[in-house]
């Protein structure tokens, strides 16, 4: 059963790997603007989250919470804190980009006027 924390761990942590390289690549082909910030915060959140994934599979591959105690535990509490934090940031500037280019207002105002013309 202690091994399936491990593989588990391993895979949390491939697949973060996996995501920040896609989103970097992702990144390298925005211009700079709100979309590229926006991408650039979700970036370190993954990065943040990859950091608190390989901090527990360490943790549980060499059995560090029973060596050394609780406290071994306290840097992947504060990886994922940044984590939540630039996630928090990030969603902050995805509002800010939905106040420049949103339009769903204005989306409902057009359906407004088509469901008009229909009914004459």
């Amino acid at each position: 059963m202690e091994n399936i924390e491990f593989i588990l761990g391993a895979f949390s942590v491939l697949f973060g790997i996996v995501a920040v390289v896609i989103s970097l690549v992702a990144f390298k082909k925005l211009t700079p603007g709100y979309l590229s910030t926006y991408v650039q915060w979700v970036i370190y959140s993954i990065f943040a989250f990859t950091l608190h994934s390989i901090w527990h599979t360490i943790m549980e591959a060499f059995e560090l919470k029973e060596r050394m105690g609780i406290i071994i535990e306290y840097p992947a509490y504060i990886f994922a804190i940044i984590a939540y934090f630039l996630i928090a940031y990030a969603s902050y500037r995805l509002y800010e980009l939905s106040k420049v280019f949103g339009f769903k207002d204005k989306a409902h105002n057009i359906q407004r006027v088509i469901e008009d013309k229909n009914l004459k």
